[in-house]
């Protein structure tokens, strides 16, 4: 018997004692959808999924002394999503993780467990996730596609994980919309990197790649090229988690005030993490929903898009955001802690607050998925000036900076290891119209960063 054939079995008891202590009916009694959005958090290039896992069979106990509030604040920082292992026995995990991470960030959780039965899923929800971990040499082709369905009636997603080729071809069979490659033997526990690299080429462009296990430095995960890594052993060995999280992410390129599908096409081409549409009416860059909505559907998923708004309603907001299927909502105008509150609970993991700098933050505490910090201006909209960076040297989570960046002077902002810089005006030849000169050297100065 293997260590897995051991854990399965083990999961079958557990299942059967959990269903007695809680049953399904109740479970599933007035269980709430998730708000969280999984997949479009992973959509673009070499996104971080940062687990909290406190033991593994391949490794033993892990050496991080850090409570979980503290370890999830740290995650928040870097993290497109957070990976919580919610086995017991082996893992030292525990499904009330997921509520406790909950109160720490915005961003989407994924359990991660041996799902071997519909009712583990509603068990998911219920404790707070929004998306779970599937394990094809687990499953068949039909439990998958039925797994999902569950799933997806709960407003969630699910990581399907394959190993062999066998698996992936199964897969492909099913309604899977995200898959994760394992670079570990889940019998032996060895590991190889190129698994990755051999897998993903099999899979189709429509199809978000993740690479889970074995990964441990910046290189590692530029050169397997993935939507997104998954990350633990290393995070919570290391001596320093904020560094090694620094070290191991790169600093996202939003380019905003797209206005034609040229620019985007441009900017998808060369790499560019973010492209940002105008829907502030009175902005030169200014797009309409309708336009914005078919440049998006032509996106592919190595991109993210963000919608700018300037003190729009609730509702506006949510209009365009249906119709236009961004995945960001960039909030630039003088909304106050009450708005953004209310709409970071309709959408947990897709507000971005912009801060205006004058000589000091004036930022309010609100947890939303990012703060972005620009140059004051009595005007709504970018400044194309810059602030002084010190001011903001101590401000903590999830940063974007904008305000007059450029080629001149984005080594000076990159210093500060950002989630992301925006760049609109430093990317044009006028407004509205991108340079992919200045473009092209923009990616090739944050690559390494």
């Amino acid at each position: 018997m293997t260590i897995l054939d051991e854990i399965v079995a083990n999961k079958k008891i557990e299942i059967i004692e959990a269903k007695k202590k809680l049953p399904l009916e109740q479970l599933q009694k007035n269980l709430a959808k998730s708000n969280s959005d999984f997949l479009s958090a992973l959509k673009g290039k070499n996104n971080i999924i940062c687990e909290l896992k406190f033991n593994a069979p391949s490794s033993g106990k892990t050496k991080s002394t850090k409570s979980l509030g503290e370890i999830i604040e740290l995650y928040d920082t870097y993290a497109s999503a957070i990976s919580v292992l919610t086995d017991q026995k082996y893992f030292s995990g525990n499904l009330e993780y997921i509520k406790e991470a909950k109160k720490h960030t915005k961003l989407p959780i994924l359990r991660k467990d041996f799902i071997i039965d519909p009712y583990q899923i509603y068990e998911a929800r219920y404790y707070g996730a929004d998306a779970i971990l599937l394990i094809a040499s687990l499953l068949s082709k039909e439990e998958i596609n039925n797994f999902l369905k569950i799933a997806n009636e709960l407003g969630m997603d699910a990581l399907v994980e394959v190993r062999e080729e066998d698996e992936l071809t199964k897969v492909l069979g099913t309604n899977a919309k995200i898959i994760g490659i394992n670079n570990r033997n889940l019998k032996t526990f060895t590991l190889n990197l190129d698994q990755t690299k051999i897998l993903k080429e099999k899979i189709p462009s429509d199809k978000i790649v993740v690479s889970e296990s074995g990964i441990y430095t910046k290189e590692e995960i530029l050169d397997l090229d993935t939507n997104a890594v998954l990350i633990g052993t290393s995070l919570m060995n290391a001596s320093d988690m904020q560094k090694t999280l620094c070290d191991l992410h790169k600093t996202k390129l939003k380019i905003c005030g797209i206005t034609n599908l040229e620019d985007a096409q441009m900017c998808v081409k060369q790499n560019v993490d973010l492209l940002g549409f105008n829907f502030y009416k009175n902005s030169k860059r200014y797009i309409t929903p309708e336009i914005a909505s078919e440049i998006i559907l032509q996106l592919p998923n190595t991109v993210q898009s963000v919608g700018v708004f300037v003190n729009a309603t609730q509702e506006e907001i949510e209009t365009i955001v249906n119709k236009t299927g961004i995945d960001f909502i960039q909030l630039h105008g003088d909304e106050n802690q009450d708005f953004v509150n209310k709409l970071s609970q309709k959408f947990e993991d897709k507000v971005i607050k912009v801060f205006k700098i004058k000589n000091k933050v004036e930022s309010f505490d609100t947890l939303t998925y990012a703060k972005m910090f620009d140059t004051f201006t009595p005007e709504f909209g970018g400044s194309g000036k810059e602030f002084d960076l010190k001011v903001i040297s101590k401000e903590k989570g999830k940063i974007f900076i904008a305000g007059g960046i450029n080629v001149n002077n984005v080594k000076k902002v990159l210093e500060l290891k950002p989630y992301c810089i925006d760049v609109c005006s430093g990317s044009e030849i006028e407004p509205g119209k991108k340079d992919e000169n200045k473009v092209t050297e923009l990616v090739e100065m944050i690559k390494w960063k």
